[in-house]
């Protein structure tokens, strides 16, 4: 857990950034990046890159059900490159786009 800290912290504050590569977020643990992959996957099970990607729906999901914020919006601070990437990745992670578990959500 402590040798993974720095780039946890790091994705965490960074959400609406693009990903950092796995080569910054082994750098900051001062490890080599094979070895930060395969202890990150080990103790998320799921690469970083994923992790991060999950991070970002979750917190998508609270901006969608919480105040009217567009969803142009919620994709800039969520760290994704336009409404139309964040609408893939977040169909692909949930199963509907942002508008359907808006509607799905605010019941």
């Amino acid at each position: 857990n402590e040798l993974l800290a720095p780039a946890i912290k790091y994705i965490e504050e960074n959400l609406d950034s693009s990903a950092p590569s796995n080569e910054f977020l082994a750098s900051l643990c001062n490890i080599s990046c094979v070895y930060f992959r395969k202890i990150f996957t080990k103790k998320f099970s799921m690469p970083p890159s994923k992790y991060i990607t999950m991070l970002k729906i979750q917190r998508a999901k609270g901006l969608i059900i919480g105040d009217s914020v567009s969803m142009t919006d919620i994709s800039t601070s969520c760290g994704f490159s336009s409404i139309y990437h964040f609408s893939k990745v977040f169909k692909d992670f949930t199963g509907m786009t942002p508008t359907q578990f808006k509607r799905e959500n605010r019941k």
